[in-house]
């Protein structure tokens, strides 16, 4: 039973290294292909649940880190040349448009959209505001910073009835300021 495990063990994990051989030889996240559990079943003719015990609590050790065996799994989409390509590439794409933006004017999840479109990658903006929530980013609104005499704060808008009220919110971001202003002659 423990040599057929052991088998069983060796044979997954030698499909995931076939199948994800540019991850293994450039330690590229965004190399990773899409693969699911179904695919390393029929490679190996094996059943998706054993697969899935398989991977399941296991971990590899690999020169770029030491990763579960659920690491290299990962849902794809087809992007405009035809090609399939891993969510984990959209994301880190996603990340880095986050990254670069004017945090004065943070984009919101249609421009989001809009910037992969240009790069090939047509996803929906719930699609976007789905991966930028797994990513840990907040929405555009809650990235924005402000800058005052040289000094960058992060600029945090409260669900109340200032954020609905223009009037009330003007006033309050007024009253901010001339915080931010008492603070900095201090």
């Amino acid at each position: 039973a423990i040599n057929q495990r052991q088998n069983t063990l060796y044979i997954t994990m030698k499909a995931i290294v076939d199948i994800q051989e540019e991850y293994f030889l450039t330690g590229d996240e965004t190399k990773l292909k899409p693969m699911i559990l179904k695919d390393v079943a029929e490679r190996v003719g094996l059943d998706i649940s054993t697969i899935s015990r398989v991977a399941n609590s296991k971990y590899v050790d690999t020169p770029y880190g030491t990763h579960p065996l659920k690491f290299f799994f990962s849902e794809g989409i087809t992007n405009d040349e035809g090609a399939e390509v891993s969510t984990r590439e959209i994301k880190k794409i996603l990340k880095d448009c986050v990254e670069n933006e004017d945090k004065a004017n943070p984009m919101t999840d249609e421009q989001l959209m809009l910037v992969l479109k240009e790069k090939g990658y047509p996803i929906a903006r719930r699609t976007v505001a789905k991966y930028r929530e797994q990513l840990g980013i907040p929405v555009g609104r809650m990235r924005k910073k402000i800058s005052y005499f040289g000094q960058t704060f992060v600029f945090i808008m409260v669900k109340t009835n200032l954020y609905t009220n223009k009037k009330r919110w003007k006033w309050a971001l007024a009253v901010i300021a001339l915080l931010f202003i008492a603070a900095s002659l201090w």
